[in-house]
């Protein structure tokens, strides 16, 4: 029997909150002879927070209140501190704003996964743009790549012609149908092996939003690990909603600040 935990955080995203973990419940019905699945909730809504009620019958669900805004990894990260990840098979981090297959859970475990694999990039379908998120970095980003994202988010007006045009293009890649080893999976939904925390040890990434999904695949790379995409764990992608509620000048800033932390971290720039 293996061992899920999913670390998913909510920001003022109570009715997506409720239909993830409705799906998560699905998924661990489906999965319930082969995998046992908990499920910590961080709640970093500060203004109104409203009491999450559980309905899940075959997922264990914790709830944390924490009721200040610690950002992404800031939240699961506290929740790992109370929740001890290292006893899991897999690790699932995510956002609420998903909603699981209801085979994907027994996917994941099914995987014939090699001891060298620290993480699994799902199979990630945006109902909005209508294709794959994943696999999404297949290469490690190159220095002048990064000084150019930084470049783009200081100067959103960048940024902003960016996806007008070389972004949607990224629909038009082919699909990728069989498993593919890749630089690193969308942040949206990370999946971490116990190889990853045998090796890594535990998160500490220190910044409020964005390029986790880096951090972490750097950590694989620097502990000879791989980032494996498998399109059989699948998953459908909501679509950004704490995001979209985010300030425009706080979502530059923090990409910003999180391209920046990486150059220095792992690139020594």
């Amino acid at each position: 029997m293996k061992r899920i935990v999913i670390y998913a955080v909510t920001f003022n995203s109570y009715p997506e909150l409720a239909a993830f973990l409705k799906s998560v419940d699905r998924a661990a019905d489906f999965a319930a002879e082969e995998a046992e699945v908990e499920v910590c909730v961080a709640d970093n809504t500060v203004e109104q927070p409203e009491k999450i009620v559980v309905e899940n019958r075959h997922a264990v669900v914790r709830v944390f209140p924490y009721r200040e805004n610690l950002g992404y990894m800031g939240a699961v990260q506290r929740m790992m501190g109370e929740q001890d990840p290292r006893s899991y098979d897999y690790v699932i981090i995510s956002n609420v704003d998903l909603i699981f297959e209801e085979d994907a859970l027994l996917q994941l475990v099914r995987l014939q996964v090699r001891q060298d694999t620290g993480g699994i990039a799902p199979s990630l379908f945006s109902t909005c743009l209508g294709f794959d998120r994943n696999p999404s970095v297949l290469h490690r980003y190159p220095v002048w790549k990064l000084r150019m994202l930084a470049v783009m988010f200081r100067f959103p007006i960048l940024d902003y012609l960016y996806r007008l045009t070389f972004y949607r293009r990224k629909g038009m890649r082919p699909a990728v149908k069989k498993p593919l080893e890749i630089y690193a999976g969308h942040g949206s939904v990370m999946i971490l092996t116990r190889a990853y925390f045998e090796h890594c040890g535990l998160p500490e990434y220190p910044l409020f939003l964005f390029c986790e999904e880096v951090y972490l695949a750097e950590m694989c790379r620097e502990h000879q690990l791989k980032v494996v995409y498998w399109p059989s764990v699948r998953i459908l992608d909501e679509e950004h909603v704490s995001i979209a509620k985010m300030h425009r000048a706080d979502f530059y800033r923090y990409n910003y600040e999180a391209v920046r932390f990486i150059l220095r971290r792992f690139y020594a720039f």
